[in-house]
C-alpha cells in the first residue's frame, strides 16, 4: 500500500530540522572553541600543540567548512584549531632551493635538514619511474589515515589489524583483484633506492640512527622477495631501469622494516603534532609536486619555527618527537584537478617494534596482544 504523501513530507520535515539543529549545533561549537569560551585547563596546556596552519585566507577558506563544520570519519579525533601563518615570527624559513642542516645551538645535535635535487638531474626517467609505482601502490592501497585528506598507505611490515593481529606484509589493498605479487617488489624497489641514497648523502649520525635500531632489534628489512619473511635479512638484491637496460644490485642493505607513500596526502585533522619513534630520526622525499610556492603544503617543524618550503625532489629529515606537520594547500577536499604532490618516508611505528619483540620472545597470545597494541597507541603520541 502507497504511504500518503503527508507521512513523507512530514519525515522529510524533521529531518530537515534535526540536519538544521546540528548544523547550528556544530556552529555554536567552533564558535565557543575558536573564542577560548569554554575553561579547560588540559585544552588550554595544548592549545599550540596541535593545530593545522594554513598561510593564506584564500587557503583557510578552502578548507574552513570541510575541517571546522564537516563530520569527521573518526569522532574520536577533535578537530584542531586552523591557525593563519604569521611568517615574521618564523626563525628560518627554507626557500625550495635552498640546502640546510639545522643544528641545536645549545647541544649541537642535527634536528633536521633539507637536500635539494635528490635524484641527480640527468636521471628524470628514474624519477618519473619512482613516481609512477607511488601512484599505482596507492592508488589499490587503503590509506591508513581516513580522517585526513589525500591517501597515506604503510609499506613493508606492519602490525597487522586489531581483529587480525600478525607480523607480516601490509595487506591494505583496496581489492581483492590486486594481488600482491603483481606489484609488491617494486614498492620494495624504490624504498631500497632512497635508502640507499640516503646512506650515501645523509650525515653519518642520521644514518647511524636508523640502521644502529634496525641492527639492534634484528627486524626484517622491507624485501618482499625474501623467502622467509619473520627472520632478520639486511642484505637483498633489487633492479633500476637505467635507460633501456635493467641494472641489478645485488648483496646491498635494504630498507628499514616499514616506510609510508603519500599521494596529495594533507594532515587536516592530524595537523601539528609529535610522536614516539623507536629511531631519533625519519625522512621524506618529494618527489613530485605541481604547487606554486604561495599553494602551501610546506613542512614544518614547529620546535624551532623552521618552514621548510616543498618542492620536487627533495628530501627531508626530521625528529618524530619534535612538533612537526605540513600546511594545508590549495587543493582542497573537493578538488579533482591534475594539481598534486607525492612522496614517500622512511620511519617506523612504534607498535611495529614492540609486536616484533613479542614476536621474538614467543610471548604473544590471543590474551596479551590487546594489551600490547593498546600500549603502543598510547605511546605513539606524547
Amino acid at each position: 500500500m502507497k504511504e500518503p504523501n503527508c507521512h513523507q513530507e512530514l519525515r522529510e520535515a524533521i529531518k530537515q530540522s534535526k540536519d538544521e539543529k546540528e548544523r547550528i549545533k556544530r556552529i555554536k561549537a567552533l564558535f565557543v572553541q575558536e573564542c577560548n569560551l569554554k575553561e579547560d585547563d588540559a585544552r588550554r596546556d595544548k592549545y599550540l600543540e596541535k593545530f593545522t596552519i594554513v598561510q593564506s585566507e584564500q587557503i583557510h577558506d578552502i578548507w574552513h567548512d570541510h575541517l571546522q563544520l564537516g563530520k569527521p570519519k573518526d569522532k574520536r579525533l577533535k578537530v584542531p584549531p586552523m591557525l593563519l601563518l604569521e611568517p615574521h615570527y618564523l626563525q628560518l624559513d627554507v626557500a625550495e632551493d635552498q640546502n640546510c642542516i639545522f643544528v641545536d645551538s645549545k647541544n649541537k645535535e642535527i634536528v633536521g635538514l633539507v637536500a635539494r635535487n635528490w635524484m641527480a638531474e640527468g636521471k628524470k626517467e628514474n624519477l618519473d619511474c619512482v613516481n609512477e609505482i607511488i601512484i599505482k601502490e596507492s592508488q589499490v592501497r587503503k590509506s591508513v589515515r581516513l580522517e585526513d585528506t589525500g591517501k597515506l598507505c604503510q609499506m613493508g611490515y606492519s602490525a597487522g589489524s586489531r581483529s587480525k593481529v600478525s607480523f607480516d606484509w601490509v595487506r591494505k589493498i583496496t581489492s581483492k583483484k590486486n594481488r600482491l605479487e603483481d606489484f609488491e617488489h617494486l614498492g620494495s624497489y624504490i624504498f631500497v633506492l632512497l635508502w640507499n641514497m640516503s646512506k650515501g648523502r645523509l650525515p653519518k649520525p642520521i644514518i647511524e640512527d636508523i640502521t644502529g635500531f634496525s641492527n639492534s632489534t634484528l627486524i626484517p628489512r622491507m624485501n618482499y622477495a625474501a623467502k622467509n619473511r619473520a627472520t632478520s635479512q639486511i642484505l637483498g638484491n633489487y633492479t633500476v631501469r637505467v635507460g633501456a637496460d635493467d641494472i641489478e644490485f645485488d648483496c646491498v642493505p635494504m630498507a628499514p622494516p616499514s616506510g609510508f607513500i603519500a599521494y596529495n596526502y594533507s594532515l587536516s585533522l592530524t595537523g601539528t603534532h609529535n610522536e614516539k619513534c623507536p629511531h631519533k630520526y625519519a625522512l621524506f622525499w618529494t618527489t613530485a609536486r605541481t604547487y606554486g610556492s604561495e599553494e602551501g603544503g610546506h613542512f614544518f617543524i614547529a620546535n624551532y619555527g623552521i618552514r621548510i618550503k616543498q618542492s620536487a625532489n627533495s628530501v627531508v629529515v626530521w625528529k618524530p618527537t619534535d612538533f612537526h606537520g605540513t600546511t594545508l594547500s590549495i587543493k582542497g577536499p573537493t578538488d579533482e584537478s591534475d594539481s598534486h604532490q607525492i612522496g614517500m618516508s622512511i620511519v617506523t611505528p612504534v607498535r611495529l617494534v614492540k609486536l616484533w619483540e613479542k614476536y621474538q620472545q614467543e610471548q604473544i597470545t590471543a590474551e596479551n596482544v590487546e594489551a600490547i597494541l593498546v600500549e603502543s597507541d598510547d605511546s605513539e603520541e606524547e
